[in-house]
């Protein structure tokens, strides 16, 4: 694992370097020995609080992260010395920023809508070319207030379209869906030694307070009733007691009310479940670097798939030990709550 700041490659002690198919930014952790300002003042200065110094994380050649160091912890025991440091990808700035001031976007895509926020920040917007369509479709009427989050404005909107919200390895915005047209990149197996030996311990949480058995919209467009179908319903088979979510749109596209809901109902599900699946090294069975929005086979009675399941992996941890030991945490999904369409459950 190499994390650099400005020029200079800090030597770790530990590290992490996370990614995620549907999160705001990329961050980045590692602790380094304790630096001597007398020895070297270059190094002193990037690392000091409120340097913001340029910031990526890669894995062999890979890069993984590009962005700013944002957290400095300096901490002294018995043991010794040493400097934890934090980053984030510089699609960060949206997550902790206001607009300034009440926007109001008539007509506008939401390419054209990211495009007017990114560019302050000197942001790139990036879409796969599968959502063209999705990025290119005109909102008749979206507004922020000057105290809403532009992170959460431009994700809410995205969801409306039933895509994700990102950034690539260069810390520009990127929007995407799940790739789907793909193979796995191989299998886990729980209790067998294979290609990826499993961490001894784990923990999988799925929290059904998150989600919803009726999902329903809600269009504020005032010329919705020329639709033939302006709002849409959703509902959760599997959920056995009755509990209601809304979702707001201004559309006037045919099923954008259908397809707001099919995805927010989707989402919450994703969200529900906590499955952080620890294994060894940082590459998979097909000799690639571990990455989010691809397939892997799973075969645990530990996670309810005793007879396998082929999940989507929505987050990757890479993780580096102070005995150089290198594993890597998979968060994953069944591909279909993000693929849209039918939900499919091992459960």
């Amino acid at each position: 694992m190499k994390i650099t700041l400005g020029s200079r490659e800090l030597e770790i002690i530990s590290g992490s370097i996370i990614r995620s198919m549907d999160t705001a930014a990329s961050e980045w952790s590692c602790v380094i020995p304790e630096v001597d300002q007398a020895v070297d003042q270059e190094l002193y200065n990037l690392i000091k609080p409120r340097s913001f110094a340029p910031a990526t994380g890669s894995i062999d050649g890979t890069k993984l992260c590009t962005g700013n160091k944002y957290i400095t912890s300096a901490t002294v025991t018995n043991n010794g010395s040493g400097v934890m440091l934090q980053g984030f990808s510089k699609t960060f700035r949206l997550s902790v920023s206001n607009p300034r001031q009440q926007r109001e976007f008539l007509q506008s895509s939401l390419k054209d809508i990211s495009l007017a926020f990114s560019r302050p920040f000197g942001l790139v917007v990036k879409s796969d070319n599968s959502i063209a369509n999705e990025m290119n479709e005109k909102f008749e009427d979206e507004k922020i207030g000057a105290l809403e989050i532009v992170y959460a404005f431009l994700q809410d909107l995205a969801r409306q379209r039933g895509i994700l919200m990102s950034d690539d390895v260069f810390g520009n915005i990127k929007y995407l869906k799940a790739n789907i047209q793909q193979k796995t990149v191989g299998s886990i197996i729980e209790g067998e030694d294979g290609l990826v030996p499993m961490a001894q311990d784990f923990k999988a949480t799925f929290d059904d307070t998150q989600i919803k058995q009726n999902y329903y919209s809600i269009n504020n467009s005032k010329w919705s009733r020329l639709l033939s179908n302006p709002v849409g319903v959703s509902k959760n088979t599997s959920i056995k007691i009755p509990s209601f979510k809304a979702i707001q749109l201004d559309s006037l596209i045919e099923g954008a009310g259908q397809k707001a809901v099919d995805f927010a109902r989707n989402y919450d599900l994703a969200t529900s479940m906590q499955m952080p699946f620890e294994v060894e090294g940082h590459y998979a069975p097909n000799g690639e670097l571990w990455k989010e929005n691809t397939f892997v086979s799973v075969v645990s009675p530990s996670l309810f798939v005793p007879d396998g399941f082929t999940f989507l992996i929505r987050q990757i941890e890479y993780k580096e030990d102070s005995d150089g030991g290198k594993r890597t945490i998979l968060s994953f999904i069944p591909p279909s709550l993000y693929a849209g369409g039918n939900i499919e459950e091992p459960w």
